[in-house]
């Protein structure tokens, strides 16, 4: 018998209703659809265990291997994302985010297949590329609200595209290499979450950031690109309402100097904030090479040396050794921060493994895949 607990109204059925086999059928039928509740609200408790997860209903791996335009956010028709699997198998995933760069006014989500980014393919990782509201659109804090928000899409949906969304890296560079590392930084901030974009009950922090050439201070690129040796940009600097920065901040730098500030990845560099590899060319006049020994030098004071690389190469503002097999296959180790059965290189021993990740990485929970 099971009794409503706000009266004394049952739904057993009596010993007249049972010898009519309808009467049977019909209480057996409200006891089915009015228990749950019953209990619910006579305070019964309901285990975790005793109730069974539906199990995630995923899409149908395209023959592409790709799913293309899928809108994270509501605002703009920029809010998109392409997401990229690996050659073979059902997954889940490990992710990597790819952000293009563009000064923040221009460029594109599209990957060829033979992509820096697409290489990664190969490792086993799925690479996601999206695109965000660029300063002719809307101004900082735009872009970032927008790269936060595809995260947190993506921990609420990635299950469904055979992703697995648990522990998310970032690698992009120039302007997009700055918002990696505004992702890596400013997380837990609210004022630069954009939580109105959707998906506000889920984290859009990453759990390891690659920066190529990304400006990380607005108020110091001239600064240090003088000290570099290297001509005012586009003539007038920098720090100039028409530059690149300028059109992302509404003004020039200076003339903003605390939204300068907020929009600058060194600004909030925590104790919290992801392990970082971080590589610029030593001939860059785009992006001072300082820029990023900023961001090193900020992350380095909050976080174990292992956990913060700065690598200089022969190279301007891409091209020459970003170029190279080396440089990719150090992005490519660098997933070893992720370890445990997320790794997803080739077959390397534990010592090997524990070379290249150092004590960031917990070999206990690691496996062979040889």
């Amino acid at each position: 018998m099971v009794r409503a607990c706000w009266g004394k109204t049952s739904i057993a059925p009596d010993a007249d209703s049972l010898r009519s086999r309808p009467f049977v059928m019909l209480h057996l039928l409200l006891f089915l659809l009015l228990t749950p509740f019953m209990l619910a609200a006579c305070g019964t408790n309901v285990t975790s265990e005793s109730i069974q997860e539906e199990p995630i209903e995923r899409e149908p791996i395209p023959a592409s291997r790709a799913w293309l335009d899928l809108a994270y956010a509501p605002m703009s028709a920029a809010q998109r994302l392409d997401i990229y699997l690996p050659p073979a198998g059902e997954g889940p995933f490990p992710v990597v985010v790819w952000i293009h760069g563009g000064g923040w006014s221009s460029g594109d989500k599209a990957l060829a297949p033979n992509s820096a980014p697409r290489r990664l393919d190969a490792r086993g990782y799925a690479v996601v590329s999206l695109n965000y509201r660029l300063s002719g659109e809307a101004r900082f804090p735009a872009a970032v609200h927008d790269v936060k928000a595809a995260v947190r899409w993506l921990r609420a949906n990635g299950a469904r595209y055979h992703l697995l969304v648990e522990e998310i890296g970032t690698w992009s560079s120039s302007a997009g290499g700055h918002l990696a590392a505004m992702l890596g930084t400013s997380g837990g901030v609210p004022d630069l979450e954009g939580a109105d974009l959707g998906n506000a009950e889920e984290s859009s922090r990453v759990q390891a950031v690659v920066v190529w050439f990304g400006p990380s201070d607005l108020l110091q690129m001239d600064v240090q690109a003088t000290e570099q040796g290297c001509p005012l940009f586009q003539g007038t600097g920098h720090d100039s309402s028409t530059s690149p920065e300028g059109r992302f901040l509404g003004d020039a730098p200076s003339q903003v100097p605390q939204l300068a500030a907020q929009a600058s990845p060194v600004t909030w560099a925590s104790a919290d904030d992801p392990p970082s590899l971080i590589q610029h060319g030593l001939s860059d006049c785009t992006v001072p090479w300082r820029q990023s020994e900023s961001l090193a030098a900020a992350l380095s004071a909050q976080l174990p040396p292992e956990s913060v690389t700065l690598v200089y190469l022969e190279a301007g503002h891409g091209g020459g050794g970003f170029a190279a097999d080396t440089t990719l296959e150090r992005v490519a180790n660098f997933s070893t921060r992720f370890c445990g059965d997320r790794w997803s290189g080739s077959c390397y021993s534990k010592n090997e493994v524990s070379a290249m990740c150092g004590t960031s990485c917990n070999l206990s929970q690691w496996r062979s895949r040889c």
